[in-house]
């Protein structure tokens, strides 16, 4: 995923103008990833255009905004096996049970770090906000 690059002030100020962050919107854009200065947050723009895998970030709790579009996210399902990506991060190609919501512009939902989340459909592609904190 690519990274913006922002402007940071004496006080640790990060800013990020739309100039970065329109284009943001046509695509996935990490706003700020938490590195070098190792904070416990990391802040992106989201696009999906269809569902994805089933996801579970072991340490990350994520704070989704949806700013346009309508989807079907399904939480707190059951899963067996899956893949590590990243450190601390499974996929899962699909879930049982869980918590199904029709998701869509100004909602927001806050996924705890452990718990399995998907967007098992999207209706209209989604553009979120998203806040990943450890």
């Amino acid at each position: 995923m690519a990274t913006a690059k922002g402007t940071t002030d004496a006080s640790g100020v990060l800013y990020f103008g739309k100039e970065e962050v329109t284009p943001a919107f046509q695509a996935n854009l990490m706003l700020y990833d938490g590195v070098p200065e190792k904070k416990n947050y990391r802040v992106a723009v989201y696009h999906r255009d269809k569902g994805g895998e089933v996801e579970i970030h072991k340490k990350d709790t994520d704070v989704f905004y949806i700013l346009e579009g309508e989807a079907t996210f399904v939480t707190g399902g059951a899963v067996t096996g899956g893949k590590e990506t990243a450190p601390d991060e499974v996929r899962i190609a699909t879930m049982e049970g869980g918590v199904s919501r029709k998701i869509a512009k100004g909602d927001v939902i806050v996924i705890p770090a452990n718990v399995t989340h998907w967007f098992k459909e999207v209706g209209k592609p989604v553009t979120y906000f998203g806040v990943k904190v450890r």
